[in-house]
């Protein structure tokens, strides 16, 4: 035990010597916060009548960095697809401290980030546990297609509109908290509509799928549907990284060996998660 702690004295001595590297330590002591950025419109159905809204982003940025190919960080909110207070919580929005603590950390280490919000609404009092699923299915649905269409502005504003957040197209990620977990991991991993027809994604009296794309729009949401809007069609959705703190993925075929488009991914959660099992299992909310 004793070799192991003189080990890490050495590495942390070393690593000091050193000096920081960027990326790694907080090489930056100011954050610059542009907040609320439109980086699109679509459909919401939180009142209960469908209208566009728009969405946005709150951008931060190193202070006194004068690099313009930085690596992007796009963070999801928690809040179980409703707004705090009627999520039964305190938190559920862009604004949360813990969103605000992991941009800040970041941005300091000379990411750029995009702390985005999406679209809400589901219907988890209804009696009906086919509605429960479907609307909750097609909340997180949204979530994927909203962080996508962030993903496609971001590289429509270098190629268009002269890199004004100074970012390198080429390297995005996503991260999630909570909630927002479901939104990264999908977004790094969904991209064939087949795997929305799986048992558990259809409904057991219909015997219809949960997701409609002529109602929902594709799963990328670059087509206009009933309840969709196309936004920066003809970009890339495409994500390199992502990282879930909490949340889980969709279903675990949605992992498709050799299939380059999906990301990497690291992830947290706790093994004594009742709300989404460690290892697998239904998901309660």
């Amino acid at each position: 035990m004793k070799n192991i702690y003189i080990s890490l004295l050495l590495l942390l001595t070393t690593g000091l010597m050193m000096g920081q590297e960027r990326y790694l330590d907080p090489v930056f002591s100011g954050v610059n916060i542009e907040s609320n950025v439109v980086y699109g419109n679509n459909i919401s159905i939180l009142t209960g009548t469908p209208t566009s809204i728009p969405l946005v982003m709150d951008v931060y940025t190193p202070e006194g960095d004068d690099l313009t190919d930085r690596p992007v960080m796009l963070i999801s909110h928690t809040g179980s697809f409703l707004p705090p207070i009627f999520n039964g919580q305190a938190n559920g929005a862009k604004t949360d401290s813990s969103v605000v603590a992991m941009a800040h950390a970041l941005t300091q280490r000379g990411y750029v980030v995009m702390a985005f919000a999406n679209r809400l609404g589901w219907l988890p009092t209804s009696p009906e546990q086919n509605t429960r699923t479907a609307t909750l299915l097609q909340a997180a649905y949204r979530g994927i297609q909203d962080a996508r269409s962030c993903v496609r502005f971001l590289r429509m504003t270098v190629a268009e509109q002269g890199n004004p957040f100074g970012i390198s197209p080429d390297r995005i990620g996503i991260a999630g908290i909570g909630t927002g977990g479901y939104i990264a991991l999908g977004s790094g991993t969904l991209y064939d509509f087949d795997d929305l027809l799986l048992d558990k994604f259809i409904d057991t009296e219909t015997l219809l799928p949960f997701i409609d794309t002529t109602i929902f729009g594709n799963i990328f949401g670059d087509t206009d549907a009933l309840l969709c809007q196309a936004n920066t069609p003809g970009f890339s959705s495409e994500v390199d990284f992502t990282f879930n703190l909490g949340g889980a993925l969709g279903d675990a075929t949605w992992l498709d060996a050799g299939d380059e488009r999906e990301a990497m991914i690291a992830g947290v959660h706790a093994s004594n998660d009742i709300f989404a099992p460690f290892n697998e299992g239904p998901v309660i909310v």
